[in-house]
């Protein structure tokens, strides 16, 4: 007696009943749609926005690996995605509770665990929780108490979902091809975020600072900048297709342009460092390529993003430093002076600025410094565990780099990327957004995937052997 083959979850979904419930809830959307259109005066263009968002989720549901792909795109068009008018359902935050529900409910499904051991684990699930607890500690110590809570924690939620993509990543992606695919796609969706740049520039009148799709200006000049190192090493690797090149090095042209379009003089000058030793450590091919890109960057460069840097010049010459910072100086001062205050644990995540203005120097603005921010609201212990955090991601590129073929260049890739990233944040604090703490993560996920793969293969190939 043959048994009939056990069906699977997946397979249920497909069935009529699955399909009939399905159709059933998009009309119920439909229905309420309308009704919130006439009686609750909401345009139903929302709505559906929704419902495209409810779709993804399914989709996602099915197939994680592919939904991933749309990530690179996403980070730098983040701030200008989809706004819900039902709260918590903007565009980002369904496409973050959409990917969370995948990854736990696949590995449910598949019978597998949730987390698997790495590196970045215990550090980022330390800092996370260090970084909950101070913004609590913040509403209560610097705040109103419960009347702030709420707009806090969605401050954490903002500054901190990023991070929760390394998770994601690192236990959705399992094979080599996967990393490699969302490698490139990290590069191209830089590229083609300087779209957005372009728009903004060329609708404001000539010499205007834009941020494209990212919201904060000096946030997407290291965006650009860390995308510019990161594809300079994918250039330098003998891709097997003419097309992949020229992708690449399309993109490192549209990255370019979103860079010197942002003239964030931070930026600029942490891609140039980075590139310079890139070109030292690299070799003769890594130099050419270097030297191209340096000189197309300053050919290329609008007079007023060159003004600015003359302009800086000038007054550093003339010992006008911290007129031509816009007064970071004073803005260091007062927030070491606030982490003098509250070594241990803080004012509290968001609380900086209040705190920064309690001090002699009344400096109530942003810390334009990650290290000092980080430090002044989460005390040592934040500080410390968010450079372990980069140390960690160091560490974990140097040894990639010991791999020969794709890793290798994944390894170098990465560790400049994380050297421009770290230089960049001396002078903004340009870490606590989706698209900056996102690409930190995901590449992150990527790089110990990738040197999890080889060592396997290396155990497999032992094997065999023996």
């Amino acid at each position: 007696m043959e048994m009939e083959p056990d069906i699977t979850f997946l397979e249920r979904l497909q069935g009529p009943a699955a399909i009939i419930l399905v159709g059933l809830i998009a009309l119920a959307f439909v229905g309420f749609a309308a009704y919130a259109h006439y009686n609750m005066d909401q345009a139903p263009h929302r709505f559906y926005k929704i419902l495209a968002g409810l779709g993804f989720c399914v989709f996602l549901f099915l197939r994680p690996e592919w939904t991933l792909m749309i990530l690179p795109f996403a980070f730098p068009y983040s701030e200008v995605l989809p706004v819900s008018p039902i709260p918590l359902l903007n565009a980002t935050n369904v496409m973050m509770a959409a990917l969370l529900v995948s990854w736990i409910g696949h590995s449910v499904i598949l019978r597998r665990r949730i987390f698997e051991a790495s590196v970045w684990n215990k550090p980022l699930l330390l800092f996370l929780g260090w970084a909950l607890g101070s913004s609590i500690f913040g509403v209560f110590y610097m705040g109103r108490g419960f009347a702030d809570l709420y707009p806090y924690l969605q401050n954490y939620w903002y500054q901190m979902m990023g991070f929760i993509l390394f998770f994601i990543t690192y236990n959705t992606v399992r094979e080599e091809k996967q990393v490699r695919l969302l490698v490139y796609l990290y590069v191209i969706g830089a590229g083609v975020g300087a779209i957005a740049v372009l728009r903004e520039y060329g609708s404001y009148s000539y010499g205007r600072r834009v941020a494209g799709g990212m919201g904060d200006i000096n946030g997407a000049g290291a965006y650009f900048a860390c995308a510019i190192v990161f594809a300079l090493e994918l250039l330098a690797f003998r891709a097997r297709r003419v097309v992949q090149w020229l992708l690449v090095a399309g993109s490192i042209a549209g990255s370019g342009i979103g860079l010197i379009l942002t003239a964030s003089r931070g930026a600029i000058v942490a891609c140039g460092a980075t590139c310079g030793i890139q070109a030292v450590r690299g070799g003769p091919i890594r130099m050419l390529l270097v030297a191209i890109t340096g000189v197309a960057l300053f050919v290329f460069t609008p007079s007023h993003v060159k003004d600015r840097f003359a302009q800086t010049q000038e007054e550093v010459a003339a010992g006008e430093i911290d007129e031509t910072s816009g007064g970071r100086l004073d803005i260091w001062r007062a927030a070491i002076e606030v982490f003098e205050a509250h070594p241990l644990v803080g004012v509290g995540l968001g609380q900086l600025p209040k705190a920064m203005g309690e001090t002699s120097l009344g400096a109530n603005r942003a810390a334009h410094n990650l290290y000092l921010e980080t430090a002044a609201q989460m005390g040592i212990p934040g500080i410390v565990l968010l450079l372990v955090l980069f140390v960690v991601g160091l560490r974990a590129a140097r040894r990639l780099q010991k791999e020969t073929g794709f890793p290798r260049i994944l390894g170098n890739a990465y560790f400049y990327f994380l050297v421009t990233l770290m230089l960049a944040n001396l002078f903004g604090g340009r870490l606590y957004s989706v698209y900056a703490a996102g690409s930190l993560s995901v590449l992150t996920a990527l790089v110990l995937r990738s040197q999890k793969i080889a060592e396997q293969e290396r155990r497999v190939a032992a094997t065999n052997a023996g």
